[in-house]
């Protein structure tokens, strides 16, 4: 049965649970070819790079604050959404 009544459209929920020290979300936007959405997890930023991250992009998001979030270079404006989700390395040396 199909509901038309509804306000909102949930199309995906979830929980993050991950041993890695770094968790960033990546967002296409509608100036993206395609919106979407991914999450990546890693020991190092250098983790971006596996989805396709420049390199200035990836030592901006290693400099983030978790929550903040970053406009990544292509070539239409406002593409791509990173978000910083986790950042647990200098805990891990204390």
């Amino acid at each position: 049965m199909e509901r038309k009544d509804l306000i909102t459209e949930h199309l995906a929920m979830g929980i993050l649970d991950t041993k890695k020290k770094l968790l960033y979300g990546i967002i296409n936007t509608a100036n993206y070819d395609v919106m979407g959405y991914c999450f990546i997890a890693g020991d190092t930023p250098d983790c971006l790079e596996d989805v396709g991250c420049f390199p200035e992009d990836i030592e901006k998001a290693d400099l983030m604050e978790v929550g903040g979030t970053l406009y990544a270079e292509w070539p239409a404006e406002r593409a791509v959404v990173i978000i910083k989700l986790k950042d647990d390395r200098l805990r891990a040396q204390e």
